[in-house]
């Protein structure tokens, strides 16, 4: 049998080895509040999910899977949660479906079919991957990269026509695919395509479709709340703003290395100074690298800098726990990985395949310790604390330790006062405790301060029917029912 066949049966095995450590991996973090929060996911309703919720192609899947196989969580309404071991299978499987289309991408690039399928072996071992496809909630990071590569292979391979509907997908799958359009027209320029020009429109009816929302992009990164409440914030303002321009010249320069994965936890730069010596360090080298080595190095760049997570240069956030959302530079590795695997013998690329599959599965296996593992974020220089304090006192809650959980969700409400999740939570840990006025006092707050919140005024509904104050739940339910209506 043909080596290059041979390949397409070696990928989903190698795929299950390294990810197998983590298949039964519990609900975490947006998990809680994206999918078992979710009352259309959780029915089933794949078709409502699709209306219901942003990002509507993972939506669907995860109404899907349930619908498939969890029909008891279906017949119970919820109450018996659905089992995460089809959620991590299904993702497995997309990280799969991702390494062949790299593969077709390469043969777009007249890589052949022996370098096209070695660089789906590389694709699939990377430690870099791990994030995205260990976690359910990073399943729209699959997703859009599927139909992002699908995209890409069109153009290379002559049907680019097909591109527009796989980026239309893609964005559906994820709103910061917005950009891939642009990456897509730089591949077809040099690719000779004459559809160029045309994937430049894209993501200009994008911005102005949300422009509204741009500002959003620029607030405050919560360390100040964080302060005041005890917890210890590694970044002031001022060096967490370098921290966010220098980890994206320096995060991730497999550019020059490949196998070397999320270099950040050796850097944790506390002076401004430093920063500064880093960032340039790193656009120096990269300079290099283009400067000396152009033709070689300018796709596996626009892969890994210019598509579609550059639009995170806007965001800051310097967390590896968040680093699927750089599953797309996978592809910009593989392909740098076929670049220099002529000069390699085959006993090399063995082993560095062998020594990037132990490393990535190595930390698919970490995706078991939860708690340690999210705890990161929130003591970082992240923009995105509320819900990672929101979603690590659900562990906490989870396992018992109410103080904790009620500790972390405080917290939570002081970075972001209009956490309508989190108020609830907090009403519903002093319902438990039995402190029903402390309850109803959290949910006022957040029907105040959130009114187009509906499950707050799902809370205070059953709240006040168990109370038995019949008209005040009858007006709760009447406000559901207006807000589900799109009032």
């Amino acid at each position: 049998m043909d080596s290059s066949i041979l390949g397409y049966f070696v990928i989903p095995v190698l795929a299950f080895v390294i990810y197998g450590p983590c298949l039964r991996g519990a609900f975490v973090f947006d998990d809680i509040s994206g999918i078992l929060g979710r009352k259309p996911i959780l029915r089933g309703d794949w078709k409502g999910s699709f209306n219901a919720y942003w990002r509507s192609i993972p939506t669907i899947t995860y109404a899907a899977e349930i619908q498939i196989w969890n029909p008891m969580t279906i017949k119970s309404e919820g109450q018996v949660p659905p089992d995460s071991f089809s959620f991590h299978i299904f993702n497995v499987i997309i990280h799969i479906l991702n390494s062949f289309a790299v593969a077709w991408i390469l043969l777009g690039l007249d890589r052949g079919p022996h370098l096209s399928m070695l660089g789906a072996l590389i694709f699939i071992s990377l430690p870099l991957a791990t994030s995205a496809t260990a976690y359910i909630s990073a399943r729209p990071s699959l997703l859009s990269a599927l139909f992002g590569f699908l995209a890409i292979g069109s153009v290379l391979n002559g049907v680019g026509l097909l591109a527009f509907p796989f980026l239309a997908l893609a964005v559906m799958s994820k709103e910061d695919t917005a950009i891939l359009p642009i990456t897509t027209g730089i591949v077809a320029y040099i690719s000779g395509s004459v559809l160029w020009p045309l994937f430049g429109l894209l993501p200009l009816i994008f911005l102005i479709r949300h422009r509204k929302v741009i500002p959003d992009l620029f607030k405050h990164n919560g360390n100040e709340a964080m302060g005041k409440a005890g917890m210890e914030t590694a970044f002031s303002q001022p060096v967490h703003a370098l921290t966010t321009f220098t980890e994206y010249v320096l995060r991730f320069p497999c550019w020059m290395f490949g196998g070397l994965q999320n270099p950040d936890p050796l850097i944790h730069p506390t002076r401004i100074r430093s920063l500064r010596f880093l960032t340039a360090l790193g656009l120096f080298l990269n300079a290099i690298a283009l400067a000396v080595l152009w033709e070689p190095m300018r796709l596996p760049l626009l892969f890994m800098v210019v598509a579609p997570h550059a639009v995170y240069a806007l965001i800051p956030l310097p967390d590896q726990v968040f680093e699927h959302r750089f599953y797309f530079s996978c592809l910009g590795i593989a392909l740098l990985f076929t670049t220099w695997a002529e000069m390699l013998p085959v006993w090399g690329l063995t082993l560095a395949i062998a020594a990037l599959a132990s490393m990535a599965a190595f930390r698919a296996s970490l995706w078991n310790n939860w708690l340690d593992f999210w705890l990161w974020p929130i003591h970082s220089g992240s923009a995105y604390k509320a819900r990672p304090l929101q979603n690590v006192s659900a562990l906490y809650k989870l396992n018992q330790r109410p103080q904790e959980a009620r500790k972390f969700l405080q917290v939570a409400v002081s970075v972001n006062p209009n956490s309508g999740s989190s108020l609830c939570d907090l009403a519903d840990l002093d319902a438990l405790a039995g402190n029903l006025t402390g309850a109803e006092r959290w949910l006022e707050r957040s029907i105040r301060d959130c009114p187009q919140f509906s499950q707050g005024w799902e809370y205070m509904a059953n709240l006040q029917t168990h109370l038995g104050n019949k008209e005040r739940a009858a007006a709760c339910q009447e406000k559901i029912a207006a807000l589900a209506a799109g009032g």
